[in-house]
Parts: C-alpha cells; structure tokens; sequence
C-alpha cells in the first residue's frame, strides 16, 4: 500500500465493488456488466501475476462473442470465469466458449443464498 499507484488502483476497486452492489440492487444489468470489466482491468494492472495468456484469451474471446464484463473467481489452478453477457448474445458466447474446450456451468440467483452438497463416490 506505500506505492501511490498500487494504493489508487486499491481504492478504485473498493468504489467500482459499491458502484456493483448498488448496480445489481437497482436492476442495471448492463452497467453492471460495465463495471465487471473495469474491475477485471484495474485487477490486472496489480500484478503481470494475476492474469495469462490463456486467461487473457478467454476473456478476450468472450468480449468479441458478446460479454459485457467478467470475473475470475478462484485461484491456485482452478477457478471460474463469470461472464455477464446480454440475453441476446448468451448463446454467440456460450458457443465461442465450448469451441475453446471450456466447461460451462449454468446457475441461478436465488434467495435462499449459497447451498451446497455432498455426493458419495461409489
């Protein structure tokens, strides 16, 4: 946090995260797509470590296909790619996505929060 540049990129996420929030709560999808993307910006201007080539790929290929915004979720060699993409356009990206060889999980929103469970392997 001493460096001003890593401070100022800090601080502007912490206002796009509010700007999100008050986003989603409003029902402004697409802004909210908007901000998303300028999250996953100032994110790699952090560290040449935070992103790939590969990464970098997809999330460029999802951009040209339709996707207004994304998010890497996870880290460590595994995670997910969480893209808000305009209803009109989700089967142009979802379709770019599984040329790529890329898993694509569908879920929903709910209000009863984050549920899981656990299966027995045979």
């Amino acid at each position: 946090m001493q460096n001003k540049d890593i401070d100022s990129l800090v601080k502007n996420n912490v206002d796009l995260t509010y700007e999100i929030k008050n986003q989603l709560l409003r029902g402004k999808l697409n802004d909210f797509g908007i901000s998303m993307d300028k999250a996953w910006e100032n994110k790699r201007r952090f560290s040449k470590s935070i992103s790939s080539s590969e990464i970098d790929n997809i999330y460029s290929e999802a951009k040209k296909s339709g996707a207004i915004g994304g998010k890497l979720l996870g880290a460590g060699g595994g995670g997910f790619f969480l893209f808000y993409v305009d209803p009109s356009k989700r089967q142009k990206v979802l379709k770019k996505l599984e040329k790529m060889n890329l898993n694509i999980f569908r879920f929903i929103f709910d209000d009863l929060g984050l549920q899981s469970w656990k299966t027995r392997e045979e």
